[in-house]
């Protein structure tokens, strides 16, 4: 089981912080946003975009967002930086406005709060709703060698992209019909 891309995570397991995306997720990124420019939440076992930013570097303030994005970032506030999941929603949200270029956020679903409600809701092409929780990866250093299954976040996780036509069909035939995973395409 290959894992590409890195979260940081405190509410699930005490062994590791890292959690990386499943290979599904990967390849439905790659797959409706061709190459993706950046994902600001990298670590070193990140190859899914050209650009990886990777902690200490700040993927919030970098100047990189012009292109095309995959962003699962934390999903626990960060005290030290003074940040929250809102943060990384407000800055794809603002990235893609600005520049049009299409993004997929890997968050949980939260939508009654003021992140969803004022930047998600109103700018988001479409959301996927995977049945069942994402189950993520644990980092080859915390099981030795090779990722291993981790589990789940407490709370439900979807996929959010932003994006035109082209982005949108692509994400709409890959989620709701290719994926491993059944789930459902919510346009906005």
């Amino acid at each position: 089981m290959e894992a590409t891309a890195h979260k940081l995570r405190t509410d699930h397991n005490p062994r590791s912080q890292s959690w990386l995306t499943p290979q599904w997720i990967v390849d439905g990124v790659k797959y409706t946003l061709g190459e993706v420019d950046l994902d600001p939440c990298a670590n070193e076992w990140s190859n899914i975009a050209k650009t990886n930013i990777r902690l200490p570097i700040d993927g919030l303030s970098n100047g990189l967002w012009d292109g095309t994005f995959y962003c699962n970032p934390p999903y626990n506030k960060d005290k030290q930086r003074e940040t929250s999941i809102k943060t990384w929603i407000t800055r794809a949200t603002t990235s893609y406005l600005a520049h049009r270029k299409p993004g997929i956020l890997c968050i949980p679903v939260a939508t009654d709060t003021v992140a969803w409600q004022d930047w998600i809701f109103p700018f988001a092409k479409a959301i996927y709703f995977p049945q069942g929780r994402i189950k993520f990866l644990l980092p080859p250093e915390v099981e030795g060698g090779s990722p291993k299954l981790m589990g789940s976040p407490r709370t439900n996780t979807c996929l959010v992209l932003y994006g035109e036509t082209g982005a949108l069909d692509r994400f709409r035939q890959y989620f709701a019909n290719v994926s491993e995973r059944k789930g459902v395409v919510v346009e906005l």
